[in-house]
């Protein structure tokens, strides 16, 4: 019993402490499929798109006619992803932050674009009127980096830029630097 105590402690100590968990947030727009997608094929992180992992647990509510989406039940979201999210090497995609304070989540990254070059990426998503109108008010007011401001502690936080391809491979860089560090 002793003997096998002892294996079990040495090679406990041989896994990895703690893994990561980021949270990618940004306007609609801003790049964070593309960066999460990038990040997936250069890290062992598991990519979550909080709306998909919503719809397959149960958490969608009423659909909003004005957003064209289905609105997120949060308060049955949150306690599944607190599980979720307890083994650590996830990298999770959502426009704002507001619901992942009480989650586990080491690194809040904030995409930011300017807003000619947003404008036509939502125009070319097809998007028009109100919903082009509140996601560029969005932007120009930095409410998601304002959420993320009051939700996280601001050494957590890192706002990039995402205007063309070249910041998105040196945030590649910089999250792939993160987490090698953190090891």
């Amino acid at each position: 019993m002793t003997e096998l105590n002892n294996t079990l402690d040495s090679s406990q100590l041989s896994l990895p402490k703690y893994r990561k968990n980021i949270l990618l947030v940004g306007t609609p727009g801003t790049g964070k499929t593309s960066l999460a997608k990038r990040l997936t094929e250069v890290t062992s992180l598991e990519h979550v798109e909080v709306g998909k992992f919503a719809e397959e647990h149960s958490c969608l509510g009423s659909y909003d006619e004005q957003l064209e989406c289905f609105e997120i039940e949060e308060e049955k979201l949150i306690p599944i992803l607190i599980d979720f999210l307890k083994p650590g090497g996830y990298l999770l995609e959502y426009h704002g932050c507001e619901w992942f304070a009480s989650c586990k989540i080491d690194l809040v990254i904030v995409l930011q674009t300017e807003t000619a070059p947003l404008y036509d990426r939502l125009k070319a998503r097809g998007y028009s009127g109100r919903k082009l109108e509140e996601n560029m008010e969005c932007e120009i007011m930095q409410v998601i980096l304002d959420e993320a401001y009051c939700c996280f502690n601001e050494k957590q936080i890192w706002v990039v830029p995402s205007n063309k391809e070249q910041d998105l491979e040196e945030t590649v860089e910089r999250v792939q630097k993160f987490l090698e560090s953190s090891n």
